[in-house]
This record gives structure tokens, sequence and C-alpha cells, in this order.
């Protein structure tokens, strides 16, 4: 065999500064030469994001005030749930306001401590700001000033802003989110989050920012007081450097939300839900591994209904409100209100209500304009079961209990009880509308009228009794209406009365 030429490299050359072993020193893949001669990895924008990615962490801030830890805390361990493995590339801030006596559970730092490297509790350093949206601007400015020192701003690239109303809705979802804020950041920009048009053209304020936002939107310190939010005032600043992602999703003051829809959305991360009905779809889908046709909190829902009426004590609504829930929920019901922002989405609102507005009434107009709005707002979410919120349950009225959902079933002669299924409650309302009642008639319509001019419903079992009717006691659920209340118990209150059955009086 003959032999091969021995080659010397030229010692004029820059050695390979990777190792390439060619005697020729020429570039290997992936490589280039610079003009100095060194041969160096090409950069390209993946590789630029995972260089800055290895360096820096995000950070995920849950601020929390003494109204709403629980649920922060809720949300917490189903963040720390949903890492499948330990993430080394977020950590955690939990950013409690001043005035907050209460932290968040030990077991639950402890949860977020075995798949987050470092939970940081720290509390807001700012005065004693109280209401929105002024507590909300003071914890602001106190953390974008805390994520421009040394502290914050060497370790992370970006803060991701929570509120207790947000749900991530898969596992990996932070990833996600950080793969779209490097982009942002590539193309110049300085955050990603959610645009909205209302009331006027803004980023929310939950969003995932550069630690540095305050120089890249020019200022975003003071000025922000207890006027308006400081996602409203510092527009004109974040909307230049803020990228509009689906990744983010904002449905304000959402009441409920089933888990088709839910997870329809492409959003890695779901804000405005007011209820649990995200988070336990969630949890349900990616922890639990319950089967979705079996998932059981959308089914245990109660809707009512509530829309302020001029002339009306408020106040004490309010409280009938809350008496109303607590009492659903110690049954193990889902109770949501809903309100007029849920019934103004159904597309025939605008003729419905303009149709209402002329049948006959014995009550105020915005009284029955209300009780018929209510429909509308069922027919939103789907159907469902609805109470007046001033029916409430014994014990015993479990989730369950219910004959299947098929047909519109009342449950109380003055359908004060109610269960529906989506496409009765639409066949319904066309039914309202297309319904002239006849003026001489010596009661107004009431919707067991309107039911009569549709196909037979099943027929459903009477589970409510007038407080202080015979066999009220043993009912299912107890109807405090104004003349029942008057009758059986002079002097009372519907509060008092509702507030002592609840208690076992």
């Amino acid at each position: 065999m003959p032999d091969f030429p021995t080659i010397t490299p030229d010692s004029n050359r820059n050695v390979n500064p990777i190792g390439y072993n060619d005697p020729f020193n020429t570039v290997p893949p992936g490589y280039t030469k610079t003009a100095a001669g060194n041969i160096v990895a090409v950069q390209t924008a993946e590789s630029l994001m995972r260089d800055v990615h290895k360096q820096k962490k995000i950070l995920l801030v849950l601020s929390y005030w003494r109204g709403d830890i629980d649920r922060v805390d809720l949300l917490a361990n189903l963040i720390a749930d949903l890492e499948r493995v330990h993430n080394p590339d977020v950590d955690i801030l939990l950013f409690g306001r001043k005035d907050c006596k209460q932290q968040i559970q030990y077991g639950t730092v402890e949860r977020l401590k075995s798949k987050f490297q470092n939970v940081h509790v720290v509390t807001n350093a700012g005065n004693y700001a109280d209401g929105f949206p002024w507590a909300a601007n003071d914890m602001w400015q106190d953390l974008i000033g805390r994520m421009e020192t040394a502290q914050y701003s060497t370790d992370y690239r970006g803060f991701l802003n929570l509120e207790w109303d947000c749900v991530p809705t898969r596992p990996g979802w932070l990833n996600e989110l950080g793969r779209e804020f490097d982009h942002a950041i590539q193309e110049g920009l300085a955050g990603i989050g959610t645009f909205q048009k209302t009331p006027v053209p803004h980023f929310n304020g939950v969003a995932l920012y550069a630690t540095n936002i305050n120089v890249r939107a020019k200022g975003l310190r003071g000025a922000c007081d207890a006027s308006s939010a400081y996602d409203i005032v510092f527009a004109p600043k974040l909307i230049p450097v803020m990228l509009d992602t689906l990744k983010i999703q904002l449905d304000y003051r959402r009441p409920t939300i089933g888990p088709e829809e839910l997870f329809a959305s492409p959003a890695a991360l779901y804000h405005g839900v007011r209820d649990l009905s995200a988070m336990s779809a969630v949890r349900d889908e990616f922890i639990n591994h319950i089967p979705r046709a079996s998932q059981t909190f959308t089914q245990k829902t109660i809707f009512t209904y509530r829309r302020k009426l001029e002339g009306v004590d408020n106040k004490d609504l309010d409280e009938r409100i809350v008496l109303w829930q607590r009492g659903w929920q110690s049954s193990g019901w889902n109770a949501v209100v809903l309100g007029p922002s849920v019934a103004e989405r159904h597309p025939k609102h605008a003729l419905y209500m303009a149709h209402v507005a002329s049948l006959p009434t014995f009550i105020t107009r915005d009284a029955s304009n209300a009780k018929w709005e209510r429909f509308l707002a069922l027919a939103v979410q789907g159907g469902g079961v609805m109470a007046d919120f001033d029916v409430v349950p014994s014990t015993a009225f479990r989730p369950g209990s219910l004959p299947e959902k098929k047909g519109f079933q009342n449950f109380d002669d003055s359908s004060a009880l109610i269960q529906v299924d989506g496409p009765t409650i639409e066949a319904f309302i066309d039914a309202v509308m297309a319904f002239q009642p006849d003026l001489k008639a010596p009661k107004p319509p009431t919707p067991a009228d309107i039911l009569k001019t549709m196909p037979e419903a099943p027929a459903a079992p009477i589970l409510t009794k007038l407080r202080g009717e015979s066999g009220w006691r043993e009912a299912k659920a107890v109807h405090f209406s104004a003349a029942a209340v008057k009758a059986s118990l002079p002097g009372f209150t519907k509060n008092r009365a509702m507030t002592e059955y609840l208690r076992g009086l």
C-alpha cells in the first residue's frame, strides 16, 4: 500500500477553537469563519433565544390580598400540579399586599418548591392603598420597581403577572408563553399580552413583561393613583412595545365556562372566569385524567340572575345573593350569579328585550324585564339549572338528584327553579318573541303561558315549597317569596328568614 503524504497544518492559521480534527482548518457544518479568521458557531434566531433562555429565567408572579388569597392558593396548587417534572426555567414570586396578614399555605409553598427551584415570598413595600384600582396600581408600581433591580434583572428576563381569575389550560403552558415572549423580544418588543378595545384601547395587565419594561416603555412609574387602573393609564406607552398573543385570552368577568369551550381556545392562559369551573376542568383533564363526558363540575352548576334596579335596596339584595350562594354551595353546588353583561351576549337580546318590554306586568317595568332577561343569560350558558335568588336548598338537595336535562322542566309553580337544555331554551326565547298576550287577561303572562305554546315538555316534579307552606321543611328547596315570608314570619325580612333556615332554625 502506498504511503500517503504527510500534511502539516499551516502554523500561522488560527487553531480551530472547537477542536474540529481537520488539518486544513476548514469550517465545519453549523459554524462560520469571522473576518479575523476565527471559527464560531452560526447564530440563528433559535440559538440566540436558547442562549438567552439558558442565562435567565421567567418569574411567575402570583399577587394576592385578603379577599382573593384562597383562590390564589388553589391556583398555585394547580400550577405546581401541571408541571410534570421540575421546571428549571421558571421561578415563583408570591407577592402579598401589605395589609394581608394571611400567607399562602405552607403546604402550597412546599408543592411549588417541589417543581420550581426558587419560590420568593414578598410583601408589597408600598403604602396601605386599599380598594380597586388604587391598591392594584400601588402593587404594580412596587413590582416593576423591583424588576429593575439587580436582584431580579440579573436572574430573570421577564415576569408573568397573574391575577386570581387566571387559569393555565394545559401542561407546558409556561414554556409556551416563554417561547412566544422570546419571539416578541427578538422582534424588538418588550412583552406579550391580550389587547382590549374597551373601555379604551389597552393591553390587559395580565401579561408577560420584560424585566426592564419600565425603561422599554419609557417610564411607567408614578401618575397612577385611584382614578384609573394602571393598564389603562399607561396604555399609550405599553401598546407600542407589546405583542397581542393568542396564547393569553381574556373573557372579562365571565361567570363560568364548560370544558368543551375552554379547551377549544388556543390560549395557554385563560383569564376572567369568576368561578372554579375552568380550574376544575383543567385539573380533571390533565391531573385527575377524568374523561370529558364524566367531568361533573359544570353538571352541578346552578345559576341565578341579578340586574340592579332603580328604587330598590341593592345592598339588601347583595346580602341575599350571598345567602343564596352559601346555601347552594353548602349543598355541593357551584353557585353562579349571571348578570346583564352575560344576557347581552345573546344575538337576539335587542329584539327580545324590545318585545318583553311590551308585555303586561303587575310589577315595575325594570323588574319585569329582568325576570324575562334571565332566560337570555341562561341560553348564553347553553342551558342548565336556574333558581331565583330567594330559593335555597335543603342540605339533602345534592347535585345529581335532578332528572335528566331534557326540555324545559319547572320544579316550581312560579318557575323559581327550572332546568332546561340548550336547544329548548333557544326555542323558548323564540316562543317569547312570538307570543301575543291577551290584553284582557286578568293576569300578566308567565313563562308557563309561553310553555303552553311549545311542544309538550317532560313532566317535572315539584321540588320547592313556599316558606310556611305545608311540608316546607321536608322540601328539596324553599322559596322565600315576599308574600310567604310576610304570612309565615310577620316582621321578618327575607334575608333574616333565609338566614334562620340556613342555620337550621
